[in-house]
């Protein structure tokens, strides 16, 4: 939502095709969560600006998005996201909430596709 231009082309061909459509777009809540630490970091990519846009697009009952809860469902799924290639709990926790809910992954980064079975769009 902040940061389209770090996506491919492709990526946001997807998202809007699927916008346009009247699709749900999924978005984890433990996403949120990640939103908070990046303002609250020291050299943080996220200023408390971009973290109330963020929230007012996922309030609005017109948005494209739809939170997602990390309910025991996920956090039991986790379990089968593999550790090997990320070993980070947030990137296993998007992981395992795309799959649960069997969406498609959006995301820059190169260590997702190894860790789940689902599509990655770059």
């Amino acid at each position: 939502m902040t940061g389209p231009e770090r996506l491919t082309t492709r990526a946001l061909e997807v998202l809007h095709a699927e916008t346009d459509a009247g699709v749900k777009v999924g978005v984890s809540s433990f996403a949120m969560v990640e939103v908070t630490y990046a303002v609250e970091k020291s050299r943080n990519p996220l200023t408390v600006e971009d973290a109330q846009a963020i929230l007012a697009v996922l309030h609005d009952e017109a948005s494209p998005f739809e939170v997602l809860p990390v309910d025991l469902a996920v956090s039991e799924r986790v379990r089968s996201v593999p550790r090997d290639e990320n070993a980070d709990p947030g990137d296993r926790i998007l992981v395992a909430t795309a799959e649960v809910h069997d969406l498609r992954i959006v995301s820059s980064d190169g260590k997702v596709p190894s860790m789940t079975k689902n599509s990655v769009i770059w």
